[in-house]
């Protein structure tokens, strides 16, 4: 299984749509990690304790083989990213 951490979720709906055609079993959300070959997660959603929880159980088990995030640059670039 795949976890891809995404910024927007818009790009989270997009890639879910286009893996679908493609034949692939995707989420997008949390509770889909463990049944989705592919799963699009924002980055906030893996930051809640309860995802933390569920996606570290699901990395510890080795029911999680990758962990990708895309537009990384996002990220460590821009210090304003969704201020609080």
């Amino acid at each position: 299984r795949i976890i891809v951490i995404v910024p927007t979720v818009m790009l989270k709906l997009d890639l879910q749509r286009r893996c679908s055609m493609l034949g692939f079993n995707c989420g997008t959300e949390v509770r889909d990690i463990l049944r989705a070959q592919i799963s699009f997660l924002t980055a906030e959603a893996i930051c809640e304790a309860s995802a933390n929880a569920t996606v570290s159980q699901a990395i510890l088990s080795g029911a999680v083989g990758r962990i990708f995030v895309d537009e990384a640059h996002v990220f460590v670039t821009q210090d304003y990213y969704r201020p609080k």
